[in-house]
């Protein structure tokens, strides 16, 4: 048995909301003490009103929202914020895995420090995924990561150790900070496999050429100063 506050950040996901987070529930049912704190990201949709009625019916689902589009890492932070049990987990909206392939993940809370799932069965275009294989090869090289799979969406540690990394990053370069800063204070790193799960609402926020500029931007900086990652 663990305690657990599962972040996820939702932005326009009205489509699969309501059942991301009964899925989700399911699933953090064994655990005996759980939360989700559910992140409206300045969604434009219905996703606000979706996420306010599964709070209604299950009070552990609490709803926070951002004041606006800061990026997927702003997001993440501002749940953590709200976040109040012992071991943080972070899972995406879109429901990016199996409900019931977290269980590998919470199993490990009980012999590692930071867990970082990698995903199997990737059912992305032949095109994403080499911009994902070079991307990797690209931190690994930048920031002596040693992730295999940087920016999947599931990570899990406990909530004070996520709190003293302090991580600054808006957007998806709170993965490499994240992982930078765990392996400084030598939190140790389990990458279970999990499968990925194909889409099955809504659209993609990754390529979107706001949100990669931004992310570009973050790791440029980063790379020339090697402050704060």
């Amino acid at each position: 048995m663990i305690s657990v506050s599962a972040v996820v950040p939702f932005q326009d996901e009205a489509e699969g909301a309501r059942e991301a987070l009964r899925e989700l529930a399911r699933a953090l049912e064994p655990t005996g003490d759980w939360e989700i704190i559910a992140v409206d990201d300045a969604s434009r949709d219905e996703t606000g009103r979706i996420l306010e009625e599964e709070s209604r019916a299950e009070p552990r689902i609490r709803v926070v929202r951002t004041p606006c589009r800061r990026g997927l890492g702003a997001a993440i932070r501002h749940g953590a914020s709200a976040a109040c049990k012992d071991w943080l987990l972070y899972v995406d909206g879109d429901r990016p895995v199996y409900p019931e392939d977290l269980a590998a993940v919470l199993a490990l809370t009980d012999r590692a420090r930071f867990i970082s799932a990698r995903r199997s069965g990737s059912y992305e275009s032949p095109v994403r995924r080499l911009v994902s294989f070079f991307y990797n090869r690209l931190v690994r090289a930048l920031f002596q990561v040693r992730a295999q799979d940087v920016n999947f969406c599931v990570k899990c540690l406990p909530r004070e150790a996520f709190r003293e990394l302090d991580l600054k990053a808006d957007t998806a370069f709170l993965n490499i900070e994240l992982f930078g800063k765990a392996a400084r204070r030598g939190l140790e790193l389990s990458q279970p496999c999990l499968r990925q799960r194909p889409r099955a609402t809504g659209r993609s926020k990754c390529f979107r050429p706001l949100p990669v500029l931004k992310l570009l931007r973050e790791l440029a900086s980063c790379a020339l100063s090697r402050e704060g990652c």
